[in-house]
């Protein structure tokens, strides 16, 4: 209709319509304009008379925001096109009037048609989509309080296989959640029956052996003796495990207390070292020591107990007749002690894992059986609880260097 009504303006307005600036592009800008008005609005019918869908409401979105940015250009189009008429009024005839006023109401009811199919596909959107992918949204939250989700948003698209596959998930997660909580109650009970069934027998046990050798009046073969001093080191070996076990749960779980108290370097050494002197005199090894004089706010018993564990570590690593180098020195605020032997070495792809629990390194030197590999892990765990750092220097063939930090006193 748009182009008869062009048509028959052109053909008996003749030369006066030509003669005005601009009336040629502006005709050809309104029928470039409404050739899309009808595109849309066909598109947009048939997308209204199938069921929606996500892609299909993503268009009609799309539309709307065409529609919103044509509704302005046509209505200054229009105001452009009365002005045209009132300068072609003196030389149109009847019928070129009643084409220009076909023109106008047409244009006048794209427009208004615009308009309401914005509104429409608006509304569509909003409910269709924005509201169930707001009820997902919504569950997302409520999934990570552990509360109950809201209903299936219903429908056959592609929003509900994504409610459909985040139900599966949430309830994939519950369930994993629930076999986590019943793991850490097997865990700890089986922590108590170390504790309480296993520790205990075995301390009755250490000190029956123990009383058996003490005793001047016992009279023991060599043979004897020797069964019983075994029996005994394997009682401490499997004692020593439990601790570090129980000791690692603790630490894991929060309930092992540092107490903090003031404390010297020279001390801390002194005791570590007669800890572990009777080691270091049966392979005849040479402790050589460079401690610095400094004071730290620590748990004086673990932190001997750390550098008992590095100390046996370097002792049992190191050839007869061997060295072991320990220093103390004060370095930017922290108090930096250092172990190193002439042991083996340890290569650079087993470092990463060695304060890891369980975790010994593949040392050909037999008395590696004999640790629990929970020594090592635990000395971090010590060290990291006073703010301090932990690590090893070594590469294989040339020994190891075993290091920690602990804040000073300001």
């Amino acid at each position: 209709r748009m182009d008869h009504a062009v048509a028959m303006v052109k053909q008996e307005s003749g030369k006066e319509w030509n003669d005005l600036p601009g009336t040629e592009a502006q005709l050809t800008s309104m029928m470039a304009a409404a050739d899309e008005l009808c595109g849309i609005f066909h598109h947009t019918c048939e997308m209204l008379n199938r069921p929606l869908d996500i892609e299909s409401a993503c268009s009609l979105y799309e539309y709307r925001q065409r529609l919103v940015k044509l509704a302005p250009k046509f209505i200054d189009e229009q105001r452009q096109l009365l002005a045209l008429s009132m300068q072609l009024a003196g030389t149109f005839s009847q019928e070129q009037m009643q084409a220009r006023s076909n023109q106008q109401l047409w244009i006048l009811v794209a427009a208004l048609a615009s308009a309401f199919m914005a509104i429409v596909v608006g509304n569509v959107f909003n409910r269709g989509v924005c509201s169930r992918l707001n009820v997902i949204q919504e569950n997302t939250i409520l999934l990570g309080q552990e509360a109950d989700l809201n209903p299936p948003v219903g429908g056959n698209d592609e929003i509900q296989q994504l409610d459909e596959a985040f139900r599966d998930m949430a309830q994939a997660l519950k369930s994993a959640r629930e076999d986590l909580v019943a793991s850490e109650r097997l865990r700890r009970e089986m922590y108590a029956l170390i504790a309480h069934d296993i520790r205990n027998p075995l301390l009755s046990i250490k000190s029956s052996i123990s009383s058996v050798l003490d005793a001047p009046e016992t009279s023991l073969d060599d043979r004897g003796r020797a069964r019983l001093l075994s029996s005994n080191r394997n009682v401490n070996m499997v004692t020593g495990l439990i601790n570090d076990l129980l000791d690692v749960e603790r630490f894991q779980s929060g309930k092992f207390d540092i107490c903090a108290v003031r404390a010297n370097s020279k001390e801390i050494i002194d005791l570590a070292v007669d800890s572990v002197e009777q080691l270091l005199e049966a392979k005849s090894l040479k402790l050589v020591q460079k401690v610095e004089d400094c004071d730290m706010l620590c748990d004086r018993d673990l932190l001997v107990r750390v550098l008992t564990n590095l100390l046996s570590n370097a002792i049992k690593f190191s050839p007869m007749t061997g060295t072991i180098a320990l220093a103390v020195e004060r370095t930017r605020g922290e108090v930096r002690f250092s172990i190193r032997d002439q042991g083996p070495g340890i290569a650079e792809h087993e470092q990463k894992k060695l304060f890891q629990r369980f975790s010994q390194t593949s040392s050909s030197d037999e008395s590696r059986s004999n640790s629990s590999g929970l020594g090592l892990a635990i000395c971090k765990m010590v060290v990291e609880e006073h703010d301090g750092r932990i690590a090893v220097v070594s590469e294989a063939g040339s020994g190891s260097e075993f290091w920690f930090t602990i804040p000073t006193i300001d």
